[in-house]
């Protein structure tokens, strides 16, 4: 809200159409929200500006129906909270910031009773290894990774409401991660800063993890 704001959503997206292939311009209303990742300075006042711009995301309010039969169940003040952009700038990439960011973008669905689930407009590649690494680890914290750690059918309903993350999503996450990868992250800080080398992210152990082809 503002012109200060509006300003700034505008270089965003100056930013988004270099950095997202094919992106477009955003047409700015009132169900359009923008989240930004700044970098402080250490030990800094709570009131101190910041020093850096590191990553946005666009979240957009989408109050539409759709033919699935979970929306014969919503309230009319319910919606889907639509990723459209999602930017880290690319000297601060591969350091956690995105899922940072991306779990901000969870935490506000759930505290959210009107939000139903979070979609991805038109997910890249790279942001598809970013959200199903981010979405284990958070299944993992919230103890649904149990649930979905079996063979047995997991209770997609239950978890579709307690994560917010559409059934396609869900049954993405339990037939190729959950039962392959989430017992290799169980020493593994979710927001612990990750060491970097010419190979890529590691620990003290090595390689975070590798599972077909997908590096967490």
């Amino acid at each position: 809200e503002g012109e200060g704001a509006r300003a700034l959503v505008s270089r965003l997206q100056s930013l988004a159409m270099w950095l997202i292939e094919r992106c477009s311009y955003i047409r700015p209303d009132n169900n359009w929200q923008v989240l930004t990742l700044y970098e402080y300075p250490l030990g800094a006042p709570r009131d101190a500006p910041p020093t850096q711009l590191l990553g946005f995301v666009t979240v957009y309010r989408d109050y539409r129906r759709h033919s699935s039969g979970t929306d014969a169940t919503m309230s009319d003040a319910s919606h889907r909270q639509r990723i459209s952009q999602f930017v880290v700038l690319p000297p601060f990439q591969r350091r956690g910031h995105g899922e940072q960011l991306l779990r901000c973008v969870y935490q506000i669905a759930r505290e959210d009773p009107d939000v139903s689930e979070v979609t991805v407009e038109h997910p890249s590649p790279g942001f598809t290894k970013l959200r199903d690494s981010t979405d284990a680890r958070v299944a993992r914290d919230l103890g649904c990774a149990a649930l979905m750690s079996s063979d047995a059918t997991p209770p997609w309903d239950e978890l579709r409401d307690t994560l917010k993350w559409t059934r396609t999503q869900l049954r993405h996450l339990w037939s190729s991660i959950i039962r392959k990868v989430v017992p290799t992250l169980s020493s593994i800080s979710p927001v612990s800063p990750v060491a970097l080398s010419p190979g890529g992210p590691t620990t003290p152990g090595g390689v975070l993890c590798e599972h077909g082809g997908l590096r967490f």
